[in-house]
């Protein structure tokens, strides 16, 4: 499933494919924790010359809930537009898309995509897993790129 930007909405997930399931395309960000220092980057999509940072907000969890920033680039020499980002989480988490800055990214890193995400346990004992895709459009065709964040 797919939260539309400004939803809060709960949202469900398969169980986690195996690494051999998953295509070359799948970025599985398997380093980053939200207890991770506040704004500290970490690579969570690098695709085609587009590239996705997520960032934990405030320190990590406050309570049942965590904050995280993701912040997009387009490294390549063409104008990206139509650009979203999508998240789904398990069925133990909550999740929440702000409205993104921008829908268009500037070639080669002239400009940056930041949106924040809420997230909010509604079941203990389960870790966080969150399936995330950016859906954009660059010389006419539509392109997607699929992640994963875990902890």
């Amino acid at each position: 499933m797919q939260v539309q930007p400004g939803s809060s909405q709960e949202n469900r997930l398969s169980p986690a494919r195996s690494i051999e399931d998953r295509t070359i395309e799948t970025l599985i960000v398997q380093n980053i924790t939200c207890t991770a220092p506040a704004a500290e980057r970490v690579v969570a999509l690098n695709n085609s010359g587009i590239e996705a940072h997520i960032m934990v907000l405030g320190g990590g969890w406050s309570g049942d809930n965590v904050q995280l920033q993701v912040e997009i680039t387009n490294n390549t020499p063409v104008q990206v537009q139509d650009f979203a980002f999508q998240a789904a989480v398990t069925k133990a988490f909550t999740i929440e898309l702000q409205t993104p800055s921008s829908t268009t990214l500037e070639p080669m890193g002239g400009s940056v995509i930041t949106q924040i995400i809420k997230i909010t346990r509604t079941s203990r004992g389960q870790p966080l897993r969150m399936r995330t895709r950016a859906l954009y459009t660059s010389k006419g065709q539509q392109h997607k790129i699929q992640g994963e964040y875990y902890t």
